[in-house]
């Protein structure tokens, strides 16, 4: 399936909280991308969602947080294309390596922490796909 006349979908690669993430082809750029789909099409839902696309885009420069590409409104749903990362599971992570320590949490939490500290500074509420 192609989404906005360039983005290919290629399989899903995950499923919380509003929506399922997609790795998808640009193809006017020919570079693999992420795209979430919102799943809960409610107008609230999709205020909500399209909110997090520009609190993203706008932190998008900062360690810590995926450079938001695009975002539109298609299928009477929602979008949001972000760069794709490849990485693993922070659960799977675990499955594999065992807990982490105090110290190695902190080292890969940082930039994370860090992004959302800004976030709330501008005054911006931050909320958690899985709550």
């Amino acid at each position: 399936m192609v989404l906005s006349g360039k983005y290919e979908l290629i399989r899903q690669i995950g499923a919380r909280g509003f929506g399922k993430t997609y790795l998808a082809v640009d193809c006017s750029l020919g570079i693999e991308v992420a795209v979430k789909e919102l799943t809960n099409t409610a107008e609230k839902g999709k205020s909500q969602f399209l909110q997090e696309a520009r609190v993203m885009g706008k932190f998008s420069h900062e360690q810590g947080i995926v450079n938001v590409r695009d975002f539109f409104e298609e299928r009477d749903t929602a979008y949001i294309v972000m760069e794709y990362l490849e990485g693993v599971d922070l659960s799977d992570y675990i499955r594999e390596h065992g807990a982490m320590s105090l110290e190695e949490a902190m080292e890969k939490l940082e930039p994370v922490m860090e992004v959302l500290k800004k976030i709330h500074w501008e005054g911006r509420l931050w909320r958690s796909p899985c709550v």
